[in-house]
């Protein structure tokens, strides 16, 4: 709510401010649905990356696998954080979590070759077949596929272009 042109983004909260609450959810994500599908109606956008919080918040507070660890292998109870002063090692028990909004019960990091992990993939526009539907991916997918719609090579992805996606 803060990326942007400031004109921009006083015109989208005019229009779509009272959808939201504060941050609240799943508010937050009808302000981004309807501001979403006004931009692309109005604009002439060569990329648009959204992000539904909503989808991500619940996997946050819920966890996605109690038994699961984070793709840097941190012990359970342990927690990566972004700060970058401080205890370098803190541990974070369900208590710690439930009493702050800063910490959650699961973070971004979880292995994408678990069995049934699923990702929300959505793509429209120049390059990209109309009316696909992809029944399954990898999320490590979506990273090579972006770049070569961006005509970037990423050569030691994980993942694979989706080519059945692309216009040839």
């Amino acid at each position: 709510m803060l990326n942007g042109n400031p004109v921009f983004q006083y015109e989208l909260n005019k229009k779509f401010g009272h959808l939201r609450d504060v941050i609240k959810q799943p508010s937050l994500d009808n302000f981004t649905h309807q501001s979403l599908l006004h931009t692309i109606k109005n604009k002439n956008l060569d990329l648009t990356l959204v992000h539904y919080t909503d989808l991500d918040s619940i996997r946050h507070e819920f966890g996605a696998d109690p038994n699961c660890n984070l793709m840097l292998e941190a012990a359970n109870s342990y927690y990566f954080q972004d700060d970058i002063e401080g205890e370098l090692i803190k541990e974070i028990t369900i208590e710690v979590a439930k009493k702050s909004s800063h910490y959650t019960l699961s973070t971004h990091g979880y292995n994408p070759y678990k069995k049934d992990y699923t990702t929300v993939f959505m793509a429209s526009g120049k390059g990209i077949k109309k009316g696909l539907i992809i029944k399954e991916m990898s999320l490590i997918d979506e990273g090579p596929t972006l770049a070569k719609l961006l005509g970037v090579e990423l050569k030691d992805a994980d993942g694979k272009i989706l080519e059945d996606l692309l216009e040839e």
